[in-house]
């Protein structure tokens, strides 16, 4: 059994992330992240600093830069909810498998496959997103939600290497290592990013993968409900 979790590695979710490891006390923790960015989001966490190695390429710190500023809009640091489950599992001696593909190596293959007029396009879209605000990010996020394919289309209109490489090509890599996880252990809970959660349950669902799915949205729901809630209790108390 494998239960599916997407979430947004720009939102503070770490609570709701180990509310839910608690719940489903799994065999193996999966992540979508690679041996590096695995141990440099450690690092990270354990040095409180913010910002992205230098020595990475441009293309990776252009992406990298454009989440830590989101991030930073929300209060939290780029994937936070990857570090809670990492220590769910240290503190319950639960196995993480690391099931993304190297990221460096996966974007500048996608770089050297870009077409001029996409790179283009792409460093147009990395210039505007400077100015972006939690309400766009909020609004963006209310379309893919709405229109899941039609988003996904849209980006394979104008970024069609990026769908290819970033999505599809990782959905695949990411399915087949949860294949074979999934004949290992009973009962995986694999953390990995919104976009990739329709891809990757159609692969699993094809190959009769027994599946649990939970999106952003309701991990979001959940922390507005619970915060809805600890508000009224001290309201409630005070009265």
């Amino acid at each position: 059994m494998i239960t599916l979790v997407g979430t947004g590695h720009v939102f503070d979710l770490s609570s709701a992330i180990s509310d839910l490891l608690y719940e489903k006390m799994p065999d193996v923790v999966c992540l979508e992240l690679d041996e590096k960015r695995f141990q440099a989001l450690k690092q990270h966490r354990e040095n409180g600093v913010r910002g992205v190695d230098v020595s990475l390429p441009v293309v990776y710190r252009f992406l990298a830069g454009f989440q830590e500023k989101m991030a930073e809009k929300y209060g939290t640091m780029v994937g936070n909810e990857m570090i809670a489950a990492e220590e769910f599992a240290s503190l319950h001696n639960v196995g993480v498998e690391l099931i993304d593909m190297d990221a460096e190596e996966l974007l500048l293959k996608m770089w050297r496959e870009m077409r001029l007029i996409e790179k283009i396009r792409f460093f147009v879209s990395g210039f505007t997103s400077l100015f972006v605000s939690k309400k766009d990010v909020e609004r963006e996020l209310e379309k893919f939600q709405g229109d899941y394919h039609g988003y996904i289309e849209e980006i394979s209109k104008r970024f069609p290497t990026i769908r290819k490489v970033l999505i599809d090509d990782r959905n695949e890599y990411m399915a087949r290592r949860l294949i074979g996880l999934n004949e290992k252990y009973e009962k995986i809970v694999a953390i990995v990013g919104d976009g990739h959660v329709e891809g990757l349950s159609k692969i699993l669902k094809d190959n009769k993968v027994e599946l649990e799915v939970i999106r952003l949205k309701d991990l979001l729901e959940n922390m507005e409900n619970r915060k809805n809630q600890i508000g009224f209790t001290v309201e409630y108390r005070s009265l």
